[in-house]
């Protein structure tokens, strides 16, 4: 498919060409848009400490904030992923 991907309910800002999300511990994220294969997908989280990502579905683990990285058809989106407490 040639359709640029894009965070599920993230915000994009144009400012920094960057999605962004606050997420809340315990209530995982599917990161992807249904029509997309999560599995093409390279995922990368930069700080494992605050949240993990496996097949495109994000687990807060604490309060904190780091990116979350999607590699799509060879080209790098980035989501500010913000995690807040209970």
């Amino acid at each position: 498919s040639d359709t640029p991907f894009s965070f599920r309910w993230a915000e994009y800002n144009a400012n920094t060409n960057k999605y962004d999300v606050t997420l809340t511990v315990g209530t995982n994220w599917k990161a992807y848009s249904n029509g997309f294969d999560p599995a093409a997908i390279t995922w990368s989280v930069a700080d494992t400490t605050v949240c993990t990502v496996e097949n495109g579905v994000v687990t807060p683990l604490q309060p904190g904030i780091t990116e979350l990285t999607a590699v799509y058809n060879g080209v790098t989106y980035t989501c500010i992923v913000r995690i807040k407490a209970v």
